[in-house]
């Protein structure tokens, strides 16, 4: 834990964290799911199929139809991440 009162659960990969939030040790990494200042901010697709993420931005998989994909619990989101790659015209 770490802040003000100790009100921020630490997610770093390895270490722990300092009294700000910064991983000690793992190159500063969160742990898996988790990302932002103070890894404080979890991927809500974390566990989604294979074909939505490999949670890598250089590789890119070719999908020939729709993808859609369900969030069923309920979440506060502050903002949407999505990588596309196109071929240039």
């Amino acid at each position: 834990w770490f802040g003000p009162n100790k009100k921020y659960l630490c997610h770093c990969r390895s270490g722990g964290c300092d009294e700000k939030g910064v991983c000690r040790e793992a190159g500063g990494r969160c742990a898996r799911g988790w990302f932002g200042e103070g890894c404080q901010y979890g991927d809500i697709l974390i566990n989604a199929p294979f074909i939505l993420t490999d949670f890598d931005d250089k590789t890119c998989k070719r999908i020939v139809s729709q993808v859609k994909f369900y969030i069923y619990n309920q979440h506060y989101v502050t903002w949407i991440r999505v990588v596309s790659q196109h071929p240039g015209n």
